[in-house]
């Protein structure tokens, strides 16, 4: 009774012009918004699973479809709601990526909100939109992302940055400007990142790293010293 007592509550108004039958509740429109290309295909497959079109808004159960959507790796927030007498609403929030990251061979992105998130390999079918994260890559290496993170992206050298790779269970390598390897010392912070690149500059203006070099090597491992050895003058 309680159930029908809202029902004609809502509806009362209505009943003035019409008489709604259960009938009348078909689901007839699908509004999805705040989604992207990257993962449009992945929910309209959810979507078109779970046959929305003509099934019964009153009773249609919007908790799966909500966990359907949920389950996308790159989706971060659902909301869906029953518009009566006929329409569906879909809000989608995105995540926003800010590494891409290959720990053990299996793929994982870091957002802006600090969380970790497994990547299938459809979705990295799609390394166009990957390509441009911060690349870290490592065995055993999610419990230092966050740390590298904080150090490396968002600063005014972190575009030059085309990768780090751990070495051992202990130091990195980044790859700078393409074609130049640095091997960093097994404890770092922002402000010798922040040295080093001022070096790189400063060797650049002295053409001490040499344009035309194949790869150059830079040893940043030893406390305020630096070697560096251009390869293929």
């Amino acid at each position: 009774m309680q159930h029908y007592a809202l029902f004609s509550c809502q509806f009362s108004l209505l009943k003035i012009k019409r008489i709604f039958f259960f009938s009348d509740f078909k689901i007839n429109n699908v509004d999805v918004t705040g989604y992207s290309a990257f993962s449009r295909d992945d929910i309209k497959h959810k979507i078109d699973a779970n046959n929305l079109h003509q099934k019964n808004l009153l009773f249609f159960d919007i908790w799966k479809l909500y966990e359907d959507l949920k389950s996308i790796s790159l989706v971060e927030k659902v909301v869906v709601r029953k518009i009566y007498p006929n329409n569906l609403s879909i809000e989608v929030r995105e995540r926003s990526p800010v590494a891409l990251i290959v720990d053990n061979k299996k793929n994982y992105i870091f957002d802006k909100s600090d969380k970790i998130i497994p990547i299938d390999h459809n979705m990295m079918k799609k390394f166009n939109f990957f390509k441009d994260l911060f690349y870290i890559e490592g065995d055993n290496i999610l419990s230092e992302v966050s740390f590298l993170v904080d150090i490396f992206v968002d600063k005014d050298f972190s575009k030059r940055i085309s990768g780090l790779y751990k070495i051992g269970d202990r130091r990195w390598n980044m790859i700078v400007d393409k074609k130049i390897k640095v091997m960093l010392p097994e404890r770092i912070n922002k402000d010798l990142v922040i040295s080093i690149f001022n070096t790189l500059d400063q060797m650049k203006s002295k053409n001490n790293i040499k344009m035309q070099a194949v790869y150059t090597i830079l040893d940043a491992r030893m406390k305020d010293k630096i070697f560096i050895k251009n390869i293929g003058e």
